[in-house]
Order: structure tokens, then C-alpha cells, then sequence
């Protein structure tokens, strides 16, 4: 049934977040500052100072189809599409919603959640939300019960709006901007059923991506953090090989090893690594001789062209990319004996010391598989060395910008949530500040049909 859902504008939960520097104001203000977005503007300051969370549950089909005149959404008859673009906007340019949906859904004792509008998408609609007097922690706004799985876009469309964006969040990417597009521990293909909602699904994740590239073609970069090859009924089947067949066709750009890359042997972990098409990055998981695990390298290295800002002329940063992972004999069961490890701080250090020294390094971005007291504790040690850590390991949401220079972050396992990251260079290529979004994929949203 899911395979025939509908095809509908990307969602996001659009958390726009500005890092402060280390030392900027008290521990607390720099952990959560959080401020509503003003309803008609979407934050983007590159050198914001503050944590801003646009954040809110779109209408759900429920809402958009008791309102007269929005007919229910079909997967089945294209032809007679609705977009909001399409008439389903008021002279405001809003979509069309009961003014009263929001009503009586309580946040917290005294504090109802309230209809309001925003351009989440940047595509010129404002959207529905039910925006709520609780905030709870990873950014959802709304109430814990009636606007708990409401998102953003599509929900008052039959299908996609028509191919005139470049990418869900509009426009080209700006000269200096660089995307890197992380997720980690994915085990179900389909995505999972939570509350009669589906969420995740890879062939959802291929169309982010593909938008994301296609708006920002020479800087993009797409990384999994690591648990991959299994658990699931279909791994039991394939021992991975079916997770390595969609990344491949992702044309992922690096990814890390995780604990769960082992539950096969090394010998199949040496398989799949030879079935990808792309890097497997790892600087302190060896074998028993001491080398390298068979197959993973210890970086990526590309050089990326950008401009300063108020400038035409292009220059060229160099991004590094490495990979590591806390000791995963610790969970194996199978070819224990085979594997040796470095610790990951002390492995980082040589690591980084080469990329910056040696490689010339602008940018260093680590790919860790690890508890986040363990990226909390890399980031602290290794100080303004290493730019971004992207996470994996904890199956939680989490974005951290007070514990040492890197920020660092996790997604959600099974693609319920995905970060989209930005860092902004200076005139120099060097990072001069990061930005976060966080993604929410449900059926709601459109996905890549080649690999659905």
C-alpha cells in the first residue's frame, strides 16, 4: 500500500540554527536559546547568535479535507491535481484552512496551540501550523497530543507543486555555502509505522538529497555515520547487501563504520565494503595485524570551489572528511579475535594533525560512531581542529554546540529525522559559522520513484 502514497511537497520541521562561538554568554543561553521565528521570515544570518526554532505541525489530510472545497487527496488520479500554487491560496497567499482547527488542543495547562502561518519552504506559500505554548526539546512546537504529528507543506495538495523550485528550500545556494547531508542507523528500507504514521524511508531520503544537490551542485555532501548492514529481516536475508545496493544509488559521498557493520563476520563486512561504490571511512578499527580493516581508508579529501561574499571571483577550500568509532568488540558476537583498536581521540589527533599540516585541510568534518559523551569528549580535546562532528550510535536527535568547538549531531535511527548542515566560509574557505535544519520524513512527503 505505502509504495502508491501520494506524492507531496517535502516536509521539514525547518529548525534554522545559528551556533554562537565557544564562550558566548552562559553555558545555558548558548545550550537552548530558542525563539519563535517571526511568522513571515525565515532566519538565515550567518552570524546569529541565537538558537532559532520555526518550528510547528502543518494541517493533517483529516483537516485539509473536512474544509469545503479541498477535495481528499488521491494516489491514484493525477490529472486533477490541486497545488497550493493552484488556487488553494487566500488573498493572503495562505493555504486554506479551517481558522478553528487549532482550538482546544492543549500545549500545557492554560496554553492552547494557535493557527498561524509560515514560509517554512521558501517557496512564496505560507504554510498551516499549529503553533503551540510548549516547546519541547529537538524542536517540536505544538501540543503533545493533537498537533503531534501534523508537518509542514503538501497536506492541502493532491500532489507535488509542479518542478518550478529548485529545491524544497528555494533558490540556488549561495557562493559560500557548503551542505552536508547526514543521517545514521538505518536499518528498515521502508521507514517505520509510528501512530499510523509512516517515517523515514530511503527512497524519501533519495529525493532530499536529490534536491539538495541539484541546489547546490559543487558543494554538497552526502555521509551515513555508521549501522547500515543490520539488524532487519531483510539483512537475515542478504546479510546488507540490499542496504549497499541503495547507497550506492544515493552516490553517498563517505560513510563510517558502525558496531552493526560486524554482526555478519568481518569477512562480510569486507564484502559489502568491496560492493560500495563509495568510501568507507575509518582511521582506528584494524585487523589483528594492525592494519587497517580490509577495504576502509582513513579519509576523504576534496576541493570544492566557492566565492566570498559581495564577490565573483571563485577560490577553491578544501574539505576532509574522516571516520571512526568507539570499540566495537565490545558488542560483537562473531570473529572477535579479528579486530583490533586504537582510541578514537588518540587516532583523531594524528589524523587531524596530518589533514591540517600535510593535506592543507580548510575543512575537517568527522564521522564518528559513538555515545555523544564520547563526540562531546572529541570535541573538547580536539578544539578548533575539527570543524563538525555528525554522529551516530545514540538513535536520538540531538544537536550539541556547548561541549568544545565542534558542534555535534545525531539523527534519529530509520531516517525519522535527518540533518541538513551548512557551513558558511569566510573569505578564506574556513568555516565561519554552521547552520542546522532538521528533517521530519513522513508519507506526506514526495519521494525518489526510481528507488522506491
Amino acid at each position: 500500500l505505502w509504495l502508491n502514497l501520494l506524492q507531496l511537497e517535502p516536509t521539514s520541521l525547518c529548525i534554522d540554527t545559528v551556533f554562537a562561538p565557544p564562550g558566548v554568554g552562559t553555558m545555558a543561553q548558548q545550550e537552548e536559546t530558542l525563539i519563535p521565528a517571526p511568522l513571515d521570515t525565515r532566519p538565515r544570518s550567518r552570524l546569529g547568535r541565537t538558537v532559532t526554532l520555526a518550528v510547528a505541525g502543518a494541517v493533517a489530510f483529516a483537516g485539509c479535507a473536512a474544509y469545503g472545497g479541498i477535495p481528499r487527496a488521491s494516489s491514484t488520479d493525477a490529472t486533477d491535481a490541486l497545488s497550493l500554487a493552484a488556487g488553494l491560496k487566500d488573498a493572503d497567499g495562505r493555504c486554506q484552512v479551517p481558522a478553528t482547527f487549532c482550538k482546544g488542543l492543549q500545549a500545557s495547562e492554560g496554553a492552547s496551540d494557535q493557527l498561524s502561518y509560515r514560509d517554512c519552504d521558501g517557496d512564496g506559500i505560507l504554510d498551516p501550523y499549529c503553533e503551540g505554548g510548549e516547546l519541547l526539546r529537538f524542536g517540536y512546537l505544538g501540543s503533545a497530543s493533537g498537533c503531534e504529528n501534523n508537518w509542514p507543506n503538501g497536506l492541502c495538495m493532491k500532489r507535488k507543486e509542479p518542478a518550478g523550485d529548485v529545491a524544497m528550500s528555494g533558490g540556488m545556494a549561495a557562493s559560500n555555502e557548503i551542505t552536508v547531508i547526514h543521517f545514521n542507523d538505518v536499518y528498515q528500507v521502508a521507514g517505520v509505522l509510528e501512530k499510523g504514521v509512516r517515517r523515514g524511508g530511503m527512497s524519501r531520503a533519495a529525493h532530499i538529497i536529490n534536491e539538495e544537490r541539484r541546489r547546490n551542485p559543487n558543494r554538497t555532501f552526502v555521509v551515513f555515520a555508521g549501522d547500515l548492514l543490520s539488524p532487519s529481516v531483510l539483512s537475515d536475508l542478504f546479510e546488507g547487501a540490499q542496504m549497499i545496493d541503495i547507497l550506492n544509488g544515493l552516490k553517498l559521498d563517505a560513510a563510517s563504520l558502525g558496531n552493526h557493520e560486524f554482526d555478519f563476520g568481518v569477512d562480510t563486512l569486507a564484502k559489502r565494503v568491496n560492493e560500495s561504490n563509495f568510501p568507507w571511512l575509518n582511521i582506528n578499527l584494524m585487523d589483528e595485524h594492525g592494519e587497517l580493516l580490509e577495504g576502509t581508508i582513513p579519509r576523504v579529501i576534496r576541493d570544492v570551489p566557492f566565492a566570498p561574499m559581495w564577490s565573483d571571483e571563485y577560490k577553491t577550500s578544501r574539505v576532509c572528511l574522516f571516520g571512526s568509532a568507539y570499540d566495537v568488540r565490545e558488542t560483537m558476537y562473531k570473529d572477535v579475535a579479528r579486530v583490533t583498536h586504537k582510541g578514537a581521540i588518540d587516532a583523531a589527533k594524528v589524523e587531524v594533525k596530518h589533514l591540517r599540516e600535510e593535506e592543507h585541510c580548510d575543512l575537517v568534518l568527522a564521522l564518528t560512531h559513538q555515545f555523544s559523551r564520547e563526540d562531546c569528549a572529541m570535541s573538547k580535546v580536539m578544539g578548533d581542529s575539527i570543524d563538525l562532528i555528525l554522529g551516530g550510535h545514540d538513535h536520538s536527535t540531538e544537536l550539541t554546540t556547548v561541549c568544545g568547538h565542534a558542534p555535534y549531531v545525531k539523527a534519529d535511527l530509520d531516517l525519522k529525522t535527518q540533518w541538513i548542515m551548512t557551513l558558511w566560509l569566510d573569505d578564506n574557505g574556513k568555516v565561519n559559522a554552521v547552520d542546522g535544519r532538521l528533517l521530519s520524513l513522513t508519507d506526506a512527503d514526495p519521494f525518489d520513484e526510481e528507488l522506491h
